[in-house]
């Protein structure tokens, strides 16, 4: 995501030092901001001097949660902690420190549509199998490689009856 922040006080704010202010994005199932939303990337400002009327601009980047599939929400609270009355950077107007865009979000949903097997099979011999798996979802599936296992796999399981027991 990329976003752009505009000095619209009176003062310059002059950069340096430690981050001057941090800056939060959420993730929101509606329109308006609370503490059900969840936040997705934070990030601490630490600017160049910026004069009055002057902007500088931010790219970043975050892995989004996993949610069903809808019409979700991202929240950018620009200076979002501080105290009740204030953030960190003091500010002539509090209340333009927000900005709200509709995201739609995609979910993919495995579904296995086909299954293979011998109507017979001898105890402690190998069994061939093959099995098919479709993508039912609006979002796409994609397998991907981790340090430790793939992000998804497919289970057989044998069983007297037509149900999955614990």
């Amino acid at each position: 995501f990329s976003y752009n922040t505009t000095n619209n006080g009176p003062s310059e704010i002059i950069g340096g030092g430690r981050w001057l202010w941090t800056d939060q994005l959420f993730l929101s199932e509606d329109a308006v901001w609370d503490t059900a939303d969840l936040p997705v990337s934070q990030i601490n400002q630490l600017p160049q001097t910026i004069l009055p009327g002057e902007f500088f601009g931010r790219t970043n980047s975050f892995t989004m949660p996993v949610r069903p599939s809808g019409n979700y929400y991202l929240i950018l609270r620009a200076d979002y902690y501080g105290s009740a009355n204030h953030g960190d950077l003091y500010e002539t107007d509090e209340s333009n420190n927000q900005l709200i865009i509709p995201i739609q979000l995609t979910t993919p949903d495995l579904s296995p549509i086909q299954l293979a097997a011998p109507a017979e099979a001898s105890t402690r011999q190998p069994v061939q199998l093959a099995w098919s798996i479709q993508n039912i979802g609006d979002g796409i599936a994609q397998k991907k490689q981790t340090y430790l296992a793939s992000e998804w796999s497919d289970r057989l399981y044998l069983s007297t009856n037509s149900k999955v027991n614990a």
